[in-house]
C-alpha cells in the first residue's frame, strides 16, 4: 500500500485536523466530521477519519481538484485516484455540514470562524497546486 512520506525532519507539506470529509455521489455521504487531511512533501494526499483511520490515499500523479461552488471558499472537491470526497476545513465547515449556516453568519465569532476556514482552504488548494 502506498503511504505518504515525511521529509527528513519529520515533517509534512500540508497537515489540517477539524477537516469534514464526505464521499460518495457529490461528496455528501459524511466519512468524517473531525478528520485529518495530510499533503505529504512528496506531494501524496491522505485522508483520515474522526479516529485517525485511513480513508483514502493518492501519488501526488493521481490527485486534482475543484472549488466547490456553494462553500463560500470553505470546502473543495478532491479526487484521489478514481474517488471523489468534499474536504471542509475549519469550524465553518462544521456549521455548514450542521445546517446551522445562518447562526453562523450572524454573529462577530461566525465571520472569523469563516475567513480561517477560507484561509485553511486555501492553504490547501496552495499545497496541492504546488505538486501540479
Amino acid at each position: 500500500m502506498f503511504q505518504p512520506q515525511l521529509d527528513p525532519n519529520g515533517q509534512y507539506y500540508f497537515f489540517s485536523g477539524g477537516a469534514q470529509i464526505g464521499g460518495g455521489m457529490g461528496g455528501m455521504k459524511p466519512l468524517a466530521q473531525n478528520g485529518t487531511v495530510v499533503v505529504a512533501q512528496d506531494g501524496a494526499v491522505a485522508l483520515y477519519n474522526s479516529k485517525g483511520e485511513l480513508i483514502d490515499q493518492a501519488p501526488a500523479a493521481q490527485v486534482s481538484y475543484k472549488k466547490a461552488a456553494i462553500s463560500m471558499g470553505t470546502s473543495i472537491y478532491v479526487t484521489l485516484g478514481e474517488k471523489r470526497y468534499s474536504v471542509g476545513l475549519g469550524s465553518w465547515a462544521s456549521d455548514m455540514a450542521a445546517g446551522d449556516v445562518a447562526s453562523a453568519i450572524k454573529t462577530g465569532s461566525g465571520m472569523r470562524r469563516l475567513s480561517k476556514s477560507k484561509n485553511a482552504t486555501g492553504q490547501l488548494i496552495e499545497a496541492l497546486d504546488h505538486f501540479k
